[in-house]
């Protein structure tokens, strides 16, 4: 079997507001990323909380919406694939991240009111 299949659906909320910023080639692109939070009880009856937060980018179309709909503490429900993609940081160390390429996203909490722009 040669084939795969690589499909990511995270829930929660911006931990943080939009990074966005345009590629040399003009691509507009956001980092989101999103809390998910899991309750339980553990076997004292103690609620328990643990939260994961999930980096996501956006791009296009769907990195303008959320620079200007989008800020900490919006809900959001992002569907994509999961990429590991690896690159070289101010100090020249090589570091690598995975995150959720978003394919869709949609806002769970209504679209906030528009806020000023400042593309990077």
């Amino acid at each position: 079997m040669k084939q795969g299949y690589n499909r990511s659906t995270v829930m929660g909320n911006l931990s943080e507001n939009p990074d966005v910023r345009r590629t040399p080639q003009g691509l507009m692109l956001a980092r989101i990323v999103v809390e998910t939070i899991r309750t339980w009880k553990d076997k004292g009856g103690q609620v328990q909380t643990e939260s994961d937060f999930v980096p996501c980018l956006l791009k296009g179309r769907d990195a303008e919406n959320a620079e200007v709909y989008l800020r900490k503490g919006s809900a959001v429900l992002v569907e994509g694939r999961l990429t590991t993609r690896t690159f070289e940081d101010s100090r020249g160390s090589r570091k690598s991240v995975t995150e959720v390429l978003a394919g869709k996203v949609l806002y769970l909490g209504g679209l906030m009111e528009p806020r000023e722009t400042a593309v990077r």
